[in-house]
């Protein structure tokens, strides 16, 4: 555990952000351009500096009431309700909704994990309640280390990220994950929602690949039963758990 916070340190935070002068004025133009045309046309994002694609959608969450969705699909001009296929046990997860997040990192995950190979992944995106308010953003992600396809192919390509309007999507509340309260910037709109623009996203744009796990997803998928609100069912030094052994009926 950390000893500065009482979560456990396998929650990665949010990268500290600097811009430069130069950086903001670039990110306003491709407001002003792209974004606030709202006409879902791409943003032809040039730039040589891994973070910076995550900077500028980072930036613009901070100016404007926008939300991302993350898809490895770069022609969607509409997004329509769907319901999603969700392990979690919160019945927010299950309706039959369009799915956006207020963070534009989390949505990146979902932009540069190639889905078209079956693999199994955990992820969550957070804010811990503290004394004085909410933590700063924290993330955990994995993939399955024992997936047959994935083990023989990169699972990570290019993808894209949407940029969402706001308006008509309401948050999951706060709830208790082992015994802290915490907040994602998860959010849900039953209504059909065009994208503002949208960003094409590399692997190496993604500023936390580095830091994904890996699992047995089998292991996982028995600690779940056992523990609901486990997850991601590690220990305090962030070590994968050891199934507990049952006696013998016979």
């Amino acid at each position: 555990m950390s000893s500065h916070n009482p979560w456990p340190d396998f929650w990665i935070p949010q990268p500290e952000l600097h811009l430069t002068k130069k950086q903001l004025q670039h990110f306003e133009t491709l407001e002003e351009t792209f974004v606030a045309s709202a006409s879902g046309a791409s943003i032809p994002f040039q730039t040589t500096q891994p973070q910076e694609k995550w900077a500028f959608l980072h930036w613009l969450s901070q100016r404007q009431p926008v939300l991302f969705h993350g898809s490895t699909h770069g022609n969607i001009e509409c997004f329509e309700p769907r319901a999603p296929f969700d392990r979690s046990a919160d019945d927010f997860s299950k309706q039959t909704a369009v799915y956006a997040s207020s963070d534009a990192l989390w949505a990146m995950f979902y932009a540069v994990l190639d889905r078209s190979i079956p693999v199994r992944f955990l992820n969550g995106a957070l804010q811990f309640q503290q004394e004085d308010g909410w933590s700063r953003m924290h993330y955990f992600f994995s993939v399955d280390s024992l997936d047959e396809v994935a083990a023989t192919r990169n699972p990570w390509h290019s993808g894209t990220v949407y940029i969402l309007p706001a308006k008509g999507f309401e948050q999951q509340p706060p709830y208790t994950l082992q015994s802290h309260t915490v907040l994602e910037p998860h959010w849900a709109s039953l209504a059909p929602v065009k994208p503002l623009a949208h960003i094409t996203i590399e692997p190496e744009d993604f500023p936390l690949l580095h830091l994904v796990r890996t699992h047995q997803s089998e292991v996982i998928d028995q600690w779940a039963k056992l523990e609901p609100d486990g997850f991601p069912w590690l220990d305090s030094q962030g070590n994968a758990q050891t199934l507990p052994i049952h006696p013998s009926k016979n």
